[in-house]
């Protein structure tokens, strides 16, 4: 956007100028072309014409109008036509910079409201100062207007608009080729003898090229169905249209059709030099009562794109609202609606069409339009993002807009910038706890305007914690067996895990050898562990589950803890008698019965049961009461033995019933 009534700088040119400059950090690249020759011009009424072609916006060329003295005596008019160098192609739109004495133009803005407006105003149209222009391409008039005829000025061809400043412009668009603009300047009966009007010609110009930061640099309005007394009484009509394109966030424009129960609309219409790019977007800020959100306004709200005269988009607000927009205008605040066009355009009409059968002030508050980088896409893979409690996610997004970059926030309005990333690089989270939606936005660095946001949920799902988890038989000490067994159970569906450490850092895998131990994991799932001993009492692993659907595992420190005290058992002792008093079996020995005995200490108690091997041959008994114990084994069993050894073990047992077995072998020899 180039603002003409900038106050403090201006370049001048012949033919055009080319600018790349920034104005609050709006950045523009624009080639502007003035009408710069004087191709006809009343000699006698027209001061300082040359001003009118020499591209400066601050100098005038005043055309005078007389009504005369006497009817007929000295009335006069007066005219000028300015030039450009070159045919200015068709459907380029010229804007005319001019100043008339009474509120023709202020009037005029409002098209189609005109004549109701100059009514309000007090301001006569026809009869008092008139002033006509046409476009020509040499001798011919391609297009015209009237400011005695509104009507002339209610179209897209031929508008009044204003800028941010207030300044006043006639923009026209004729649908051929032209060369020049003419324009006149008279004075109507109405007015009587004796006046004198001016009308002051700052210039001409149109724009071409595109802008890096796109702003909006005109604006107008119009109405439908509206009436004097709805203006004057029901307070209908455009406040502070200039506020809409001011690029002040805090001011807007009010768009009101009173209270009022019959068909009726208003609109303004926001400009902008050149056309918007297939890469980029519009957004639309506004504010509307809550109460006319019940009654249905969001269906009344419609924005229609154009290009020139060509209608290119149109989308009522309700088709533009998500839950998080709808959400925001219900608590009164102002949002930034997306409205993304199907092809350039350099004007947005706002039309809010009244509601019937309602007893309320209608109205929207128009804050801005603008153009904004390409609204950003969210990668399909960032779609539906699920992840667990305590984690972050990677998202990714993308814009079409060459050299835009992403900004991520936290609200769907306001809230806080989190991170800032180029097109297509990921943007991670802080740890998440909760369910909870990020937003992002494209912008361009040295603009202004950021795009429409674009929300991007992400699904927290719970951990498993340790409660989840089950692992019954180990309240109490229990007896150290050949395989420990861990069976735990839980309601979740899932694979549990075990680990060495309570913060999951040291897996227990299938096979593992750690310390003498050995960690097996069964086909169910189970824990089995082998070569425990009592010096490893208390014994611990830890569990976790991991949920078949979620993917989610405990959280460090919120495992299952399965804490096993070992008890090693009793501690018995066995000792065996020479089988005989030399331990000699000879000939009559070996006819005979021998006593086998011994005696048992430790741990060991009256009643264990002991067991006596000789040649294969098992003999049981238990322990007497003095700790001793005795078979009778055959004498010839005895010299039968292979290898002439008595095998003997007794068992004891401890108050949990845990079992220790201890042996010993007596060897003898025979002489026969």
């Amino acid at each position: 956007m180039v603002n003409f009534t900038f106050r403090n700088f201006f370049f001048k040119t012949v033919l055009c100028f080319l600018f790349l400059f920034s104005v609050g950090q709006k950045l523009y690249a624009q080639t502007q072309t003035f009408a710069t020759e004087l191709v006809d011009v009343d000699p006698d009424y027209v001061t300082n014409a040359s001003f009118a072609v020499d591209g400066d916006l601050n100098t005038t060329a005043e055309l005078d109008a007389s009504s005369g003295i006497v009817a007929g005596i000295g009335a006069y008019d007066s005219f000028i036509e300015i030039g450009y160098a070159a045919p200015v192609p068709a459907n380029t739109t010229t804007f005319v910079r001019i100043d008339t004495e009474d509120e023709l133009l202020r009037v005029l803005l409002g098209g189609g409201l005109g004549n109701l407006l100059g009514d309000v105003l007090g301001v006569v149209l026809v009869g008092n100062q008139e002033f006509t222009i046409e476009a020509r391409s040499g001798s011919t008039t391609v297009l015209s207007a009237d400011s005695s005829d509104p009507n002339t000025f209610d179209s897209a061809r031929v508008r009044v608009v204003t800028d941010a400043d207030g300044a006043m412009y006639i923009a026209m668009t004729p649908d051929q080729s032209y060369s020049s603009i003419y324009i006149t300047n008279s004075i109507g009966s109405l007015l009587g003898l004796g006046n004198t009007r001016t009308l002051n010609v700052r210039g001409a110009f149109y724009t071409t090229g595109s802008a890096v930061c796109n702003d909006a640099n005109y604006t107008s309005f119009d109405g439908d169905g509206l009436s004097l007394d709805l203006l004057t009484i029901g307070g209908a009509g455009v406040t502070n249209p200039e506020n809409a394109i001011d690029n002040d966030p805090n001011s807007f424009s009010e768009l009101s059709l009173g209270i009022l129960d019959v068909t009726a609309s208003i609109e303004q219409l926001i400009y902008f030099d050149t056309p918007s790019q297939p890469t980029e977007d519009f957004k639309i800020g506004l504010s509307v009562d809550p109460t006319l959100l019940a009654l249905g306004v969001v269906n009344n709200i419609t924005f229609e794109a154009y290009n020139g005269p060509t209608l290119v988009s149109s989308s009522s607000l309700s088709s533009l609202l998500n839950l998080d927009l709808l959400g925001l205008l219900q608590g009164g605040a102002v949002v930034q609606v997306p409205f993304d066009v199907a092809g350039p355009a350099d004007r947005i009409v706002v039309r809010y069409t009244s509601l019937l059968g309602v007893n309320v002030l209608q109205k929207l508050d128009l804050y801005d339009v603008v153009i904004t980088p390409a609204i950003p896409v969210i990668d399909p893979a960032s779609e539906d993002v699920e992840v667990c409690a305590g984690d972050s996610a990677s998202l990714v997004a993308t814009t079409a807009s060459s050299g835009a970059e992403l900004r991520w926030y936290d609200s769907a309005s306001g809230g806080s910038l989190l991170a800032t990333t180029a097109s297509g690089e990921a943007f991670t989270t802080p740890t998440l706890t909760e369910d909870t939606t990020f937003y992002v936005a494209s912008f361009l660095a040295g603009c202004i305007e950021e795009s429409a946001r674009v929300a991007v949920e992400v699904t927290v799902n719970p951990l498993p914690e340790s409660g989840d988890i089950t692992v019954l038989g180990f309240d109490a000490p229990i007896c150290i067996p050949e395989i420990l067994n861990i069976v735990p159970t839980t309601t979740i569906n899932g694979d549990f895990n075990y680990y060495l450490d309570a913060n999951g850092t040291l897996p227990i895998t299938d096979g593992l050898v750690e310390d003498g131990i050995t960690y097996s994991i069964n086909a169910d799932g189970e824990l089995e562990v082998e070569g425990l001993t009592e010096a490893d009492s208390p014994f611990r692993v830890y569990v976790s589950v991991v949920d078949a659907v979620t993917g989610c595992e405990n959280a460090p420190g919120d495992l299952q803890v399965v804490d096993i005290t070992l008890d090693g058992g009793p501690e018995p002792t066995i000792t065996l008698d020479p089988v005989t008093a030399d331990n000699i079996i000879n000939a009559a020995e070996a006819g005979t019965t021998i006593a086998v005995s011994g005696s048992v200490g430790g741990d060991a108690e009256a009643g264990d049961p002991v067991v006596i091997t000789v040649n294969t041959f098992t003999y049981n008994t238990t322990v007497a009461g003095d700790l001793s114990f005795s078979v009778d084994v055959a004498g010839a069993q005895l010299v039968a033995d292979d290898d002439l050894s008595v095998d003997a073990s007794v068992t004891a047992q401890n108050v949990l019933l845990c079992e220790a077995t201890v042996a010993t072998t007596q060897a003898y020899t025979i002489d026969l």
